[in-house]
């Protein structure tokens, strides 16, 4: 496992990231954080639906945010963060 796996953010992000409230920007970052350490960690694997390849995990304020993990290489990958979207259901 390298030692930090680069996460590569979508063109909107900026404009997403401030309709977000506090709360969830918060979430996020903490998610961000691990997601460079392990996008596999159990705990955060449990709170996601999974769509295909892509993770869904559930953001206060009615939003998710969205990502998948790109294997470059042997032990090599980086996340792709796709979206932050409004929660559907």
């Amino acid at each position: 496992m390298p030692d930090e796996v680069p996460i590569i953010i979508y063109d909107d992000f900026a404009a997403d990231w401030h309709r977000l409230g506090s709360e969830a920007q918060t979430q996020v970052k903490e998610l961000l954080r691990t997601l460079q350490v392990n996008p596999y960690e159990p705990n955060v694997q449990r709170k996601c639906v999974l769509h295909g390849e892509r993770f869904e995990y559930p953001l206060d304020g009615g939003y998710s945010i969205f990502w998948k993990v790109h294997h470059t290489g042997i032990l090599k990958m980086e996340v792709l963060l796709l979206a932050i979207e409004p929660r559907q259901g």
